[in-house]
């Protein structure tokens, strides 16, 4: 071939090439741009939520209290329970039937309200007051100051009645706050002029002292100044508790903090009273380090006596006679029997007869003794009456006896 047609055939596939090389990029891009027209008529599905972050949960239906209608449904249904769960004190401490208390729990303290108001509705009864009781004590886990604002509001809440409102509702109370609880309980009592219900009391009184000298020890020494004076007794007893317990030097502590007077004396004599029953031996030297005088030691040990000897006569009348003199303790032996010979007889005599016989000491004692016994059983009085060494004292007490049965 000659070099000019070479040159010629050379040219021309080079021309092809680059013509079917910028027809395949034309048709490549038409191609794609109707791809990509086709594409974006096409729905778009949702992107999924990036991998750091959870899907959102759906928002929970608002609860809504159930009406009037549904309660009244609810505590027809529970009615019968109720009184079957147990008393007032099972009403307090919960209920025997568990599913009670756990369709009780699912109650929130508007729907209570409702609840009550149609409780108190009913007829009065064992199952309306059963009713008022179980609601008031859940009321009173959930909201005790609302409960307690509604009770004392009620017709019930005075007068002896009173007393089942305020046995189911401070006890609870006293469990998440027993300071609100306290100042409650004194506002309800003060002022009440029904003995019954101050002394039907005493048992709440003592609950909510125990509860608040747990916690904070001088507010429960300030409550026992806000109560009655008849109420008072019992919450001092259940605060001096700590003098055996773990708060035993807070105790100590407290009262030696207080100023100088009456009431400081009577606090004194009841941590040593309440540790005596539990150890006798540190409760006397309790009393020997305050530092007193020895006529007012005298007076503790007295004070503790009489009020151990209702407990416990044998170790209290062992414990004082082994602390003061001799002529105090034939009055110690005659103030033991007092009680126990009206209580337990039988252990008194007992307790008499481990005594030597013939001991003046035991003269007093004996005549009380008798004279305790005489009613029921004249001829072991009489036989009692003579063992007393004291001529007059002997006569004069066989002359009160009644006659020994022919």
């Amino acid at each position: 071939m000659k070099p000019h047609h070479l040159l010629s055939l050379v040219l021309f596939l080079a021309a092809l090439g680059l013509s079917l090389f910028l027809g395949h990029r034309a048709g490549m891009a038409r191609g794609q741009a109707v791809t990509a027209a086709r594409l974006a008529a096409l729905p778009r599905p949702a992107a999924p939520p990036p991998l750091s972050v959870a899907p959102a949960a759906p928002a929970p239906a608002e609860k809504r209290d159930r009406s009037r209608a549904e309660l009244a449904a609810f505590i027809e249904a529970i009615k019968g329970r109720v009184l079957q769960a147990g008393n007032s004190t099972g009403l307090v401490m919960g209920f025997n039937d568990t599913s009670v208390r756990e369709e009780l729990d699912t109650l929130t303290a508007g729907e209570i309200k409702v609840a009550m108001d149609l409780a108190n509705e009913r007829p009065q009864g064992l199952e309306q007051a059963g009713l008022s009781m179980a609601l008031l004590g859940q009321w009173g886990r959930l909201a005790p100051a609302a409960a307690y604002a509604y009770a004392s509001s009620q017709p019930q809440g005075t007068g002896p009645m009173a007393n089942l409102w305020m046995n189911v509702l401070f006890p609870v109370w006293a469990n998440s706050d027993p300071q609100a609880a306290a100042r409650a309980l004194a506002e309800t009592l003060k002022g009440k002029p029904d003995q019954l219900t101050l002394g039907m009391s005493g048992n709440i009184v003592f609950q909510v002292a125990e509860k608040l000298a747990n916690t904070n020890l001088p507010a429960a020494m300030q409550f026992v100044g806000s109560l009655p004076e008849s109420s008072r007794p019992l919450a001092v007893t259940a605060i001096a508790k700590q003098a055996h317990e773990a708060g035993r030097q807070k105790l100590f502590d407290a009262i030696a903090a207080l100023p100088k007077g009456e009431d400081k004396t009577d606090w004194q004599h009841a941590a040593a009273t309440a540790l005596a029953p539990v150890d006798a031996t540190a409760s006397a030297a309790y009393i020997d380090g305050l530092g007193l005088d020895q006529e007012d030691t005298r007076q503790a040990t007295r004070t503790v006596f009489e009020k151990w000897k209702n407990h416990d006569p044998r170790a209290a009348t062992a414990w004082a006679m082994s602390r003061l003199p001799g002529p105090e303790k034939e009055v110690l032996i005659d103030h033991a029997v007092q009680s126990w010979a009206r209580s337990e007889p039988n252990e008194c005599a007992r307790w008499l007869g481990e005594f030597p016989a013939g001991d003046p000491l035991l003269d007093h004692a004996i005549a009380t003794f008798a004279r305790s016994v005489g009613k029921k059983d004249p001829e072991s009085a009489r036989e009692w009456a003579a063992r007393i060494t004291a001529g007059p004292l002997r006569e004069e007490t066989l002359g009160k006896l009644p006659p020994a049965k022919q």
